[in-house]
């Protein structure tokens, strides 16, 4: 039942994707997904009308009901059904759609990232970060398994798309190999296109930590960066990715 639901959601998610025609952000990684893809929305949704995956909708059912714009249905048979009349319904009849998908897309297990890419076209990927241990590697031959599962993202990447990559993790950068199409590098290394530096806790009068400050430095400019209320290295790196990406698309 779940195989049949899923070939039918994918089916109609392919045909909302060349119906409505929006903008595709796609992000894998095994650390960062999170962050990076609410990074990412962020940004876009002062700019455009944008939708991103829900809670952990990353998988082979999660992406197309992020598509679809409908909710989980578990093991309730009711909604299943009202989520796929939903899909007819989007193909049939014109609706308001998101301009842009922010898309976090996982892998459970071998040949995950190729069902993805046998329906799904994007015009952005972001890889993140690649854990030492990654989540799901009980299911892999080794590391270099998951991160070459991974990778396959990179095949779903339109011939103008824009491919954002690590440039601090030896695993994503090696990624760069897999495509054509433009790349933009983010991180703390000197050698990245969007280099983050001297970042600090930023405290109000009362002594207390408001958030987190840094420097972006591209292309021969600097900018200040203030995140408030958020504290860690997981924002910072969202951070960068986020820019990477708006400075690759010219934004």
């Amino acid at each position: 039942v779940k195989i049949v639901l899923s070939n039918i959601l994918r089916a109609e998610s392919k045909l909302v994707l060349a119906k409505y025609k929006p903008k595709v952000v796609a992000i894998t990684g095994s650390v960062g997904k999170t962050s990076t893809k609410d990074a990412v929305y962020a940004v876009l949704s002062k700019v455009a009308y944008v939708r991103k995956s829900e809670k952990s909708y990353n998988s082979e059912l999660g992406l197309p009901l992020t598509v679809l714009g409908v909710p989980n249905g578990w093991n309730d048979p009711i909604i299943w059904i009202k989520n796929i009349l939903k899909g007819v319904w989007l193909i049939i009849w014109p609706h308001k759609y998101p301009k842009w998908l922010v898309l976090e897309v996982g892998v459970g297990k071998p040949g995950d990232m190729r069902t993805t890419a046998s329906w799904l076209s994007t015009d952005v990927v972001i890889v993140t970060s690649i854990d030492k241990i990654p989540a799901h590697i009980e299911f892999f031959d080794s590391r270099e398994h998951l991160i070459e599962e991974k990778s396959g993202l990179i095949k779903t990447l339109k011939k103008n798309g824009l491919l954002v990559l690590n440039r601090d993790d030896e695993a994503v950068y090696g990624m760069k190999s897999k495509t054509k199409s433009r790349i933009v590098t983010f991180g703390t290394s000197p050698e990245s296109d969007v280099m983050g530096r001297d970042f600090n806790i930023y405290y109000n009068e009362a002594g207390l930590p408001r958030g987190i400050t840094f420097r972006v430095e591209e292309g021969g400019s600097s900018l200040p960066v203030f995140i408030e209320g958020l504290f860690g290295q997981n924002h910072v790196y969202a951070s960068l990715a986020t820019l990477a990406l708006a400075s690759g698309l010219k934004l």
